[in-house]
C-alpha cells in the first residue's frame, strides 16, 4: 500500500515530511547512435523525436544489429540531465564503457559504449520537434505542461488511427489505463467495448477461464456459461494490464488467438472470429524476461510494436501545478494551496505518481 505523505504546516513555510530532491526540468533533448566497430558498423539511429532508443537484434528495436553476440534487446539509451543514459536490459553480455560492466549509469554525450562485438557512439542531439506542434496536442483526461507529456499525446493520438497493438510502460499511477482508453475513445472502435483485465496474481487456469470464458461443465465448479475478456472485448479493445506477469503457457494462447485472430472457450470446439485491438501495460520492463526466456520474442513484438512510456511525476516536476488545479476543481473546498505548498508539492518524489498527488490534494491541508 503507497504511503501518503503529509505535510506539517509552520506559519508560512511547509515542512513535507520526507526526504527533499531537486529534479531538473525534462529536456527536450533525444540520443542518437552510431556503430562505430562490429557487424553493423556505419549503422545509425538518427532520432526524429524524443523517446528511449533500444538496440539489440529484434526488429521492433529502434536500432537492430545482425551480431550474434547482441542479445534481442540488449541496451537502452535515454537523454538524462547530466548526459545519456545507459541501461542494460539484462543482456547476457552485458554492456561496458572500456574494461568496466554497468548496469545503469550517466556518460557523457559522445560516449562509446560496447556490446557483444559492437562498440557504439551516442549522443545527444535535438530532434525536430515543434514545441508549439505538440502544445496543441491535448488527450482525454490527460492533465499536463510539460514537454514530456505533451510529446507523449501526440505519439498517443498518431495511434488512434491505426489498428496496430501497443505498449504502455509505467510506474503504478501514472496513467496507463487512460492513455489506453483514450486511444480507444477516439478511434473507430470508439462505440465498442473497452475491457480490461488484470494479469497479475491469477493462476494459468483462472486466468485462462477470464480472458476465454468457458462452457458449463467445461471443469468442477463451471456450473454456467461463462464469457471472457477476449469476447467481450470482440470489435472493441482489451487492455491486458501487467502483462510481464503472464504465465508462458498463457503466452501460447494469447500469442495464437492473436495471430490467428480466433479462439475457443474452454470446454467447446467451436472457433469464434476475433476483431479487436490488444493494449498491454507493465509496471517492469518485459524485454529483460524476453532475454531470458521469460515471456515469448513473438507474442512482445505483435503486442509492443509500438511503445508509450509515461515518465514518473517526479521525473516532471512542471506538471504538479496544472494538476493540483485541476484536482481542486473537483474538490469540494476549491481554495487554492499557498505558494510554500505548492513548492513543496514538486519536490516531493511522488512514489504513487499522480494517484498518490490526488490523494494528497483531496485529502491534504487548506492553503497556507
Amino acid at each position: 500500500m503507497l504511503s501518503t505523505p503529509k505535510f506539517e504546516i509552520t506559519g508560512s513555510a511547509v515542512k513535507p515530511q520526507y526526504e527533499r530532491r531537486s529534479l531538473s526540468p525534462h529536456r527536450t533533448r533525444a540520443v542518437a547512435v552510431t556503430v562505430v566497430d562490429g557487424p553493423d558498423q556505419g549503422r545509425q539511429y538518427v532520432p526524429t523525436e524524443v523517446i528511449p532508443v533500444s538496440v539489440g537484434r529484434a526488429a521492433v528495436n529502434q536500432l537492430q544489429l545482425q551480431d550474434s553476440a547482441v542479445d534481442l534487446y540488449h541496451v537502452e539509451f535515454s537523454s538524462a540531465a547530466e548526459g545519456v543514459r545507459v541501461c542494460d536490459l539484462g543482456a547476457r553480455g552485458g554492456v561496458r564503457i572500456g574494461s568496466v560492466r554497468i548496469l545503469d549509469a550517466i556518460v557523457p554525450s559522445g560516449a562509446e559504449v560496447s556490446i557483444g562485438e559492437t562498440r557504439l557512439c551516442v549522443e545527444e542531439v535535438t530532434p525536430d520537434v515543434s514545441e508549439t506542434e505538440n502544445s496543441t496536442s491535448t488527450f482525454p483526461g490527460i492533465v499536463c505542461a510539460g514537454f514530456a507529456m505533451r510529446d507523449l499525446q501526440r505519439r498517443a493520438r498518431a495511434l488512434v488511427s491505426t489498428e496496430s497493438h501497443f505498449l504502455i510502460e509505467g510506474e503504478a499511477g501514472t496513467g496507463k489505463e487512460l492513455f489506453a482508453r483514450g486511444v480507444h475513445d477516439l478511434s473507430p472502435r470508439g462505440d465498442k467495448p473497452f475491457v480490461s483485465l488484470q494479469c497479475r496474481g491469477k493462476s494459468v487456469s483462472a486466468l485462462a477461464a477470464e480472458l476465454f470464458g468457458y462452457e458449463k461443465g467445461a471443469f468442477p465448479g463451471a456450473d454456467r456459461q461463462h464469457i471472457g475478456a477476449f469476447e467481450h472485448a470482440n470489435g472493441g479493445t482489451l487492455m491486458l494490464r501487467d502483462v510481464g506477469d503472464l504465465h508462458v503457457p498463457m503466452q501460447a494462447s494469447v500469442f495464437s488467438a492473436l495471430k490467428h485472430r480466433r479462439m475457443r472457450r474452454l470446454g467447446n470446439r467451436a472457433e469464434i472470429n476475433l476483431d479487436l485491438r490488444v493494449t498491454i501495460s507493465t509496471r517492469r520492463d518485459i524485454r529483460a524476461q524476453v532475454n531470458r526466456r521469460g515471456f515469448r520474442d513473438d507474442l512482445y513484438e505483435i503486442l509492443a510494436a509500438t511503445r508509450l512510456f509515461i515518465p514518473p511525476l517526479r521525473e516532471r516536476p512542471e506538471d504538479i501545478d496544472p494538476l493540483v488545479a485541476h484536482f481542486l476543481a473537483h474538490k469540494k473546498d476549491k481554495s487554492p494551496l499557498g505558494e510554500a505548498t505548492l513548492r513543496a508539492m514538486r519536490e516531493h518524489r511522488w512514489s504513487g505518481n499522480v494517484e498518490e498527488l490526488k490523494s494528497v490534494v483531496f485529502s491534504g491541508p487548506g492553503p497556507t
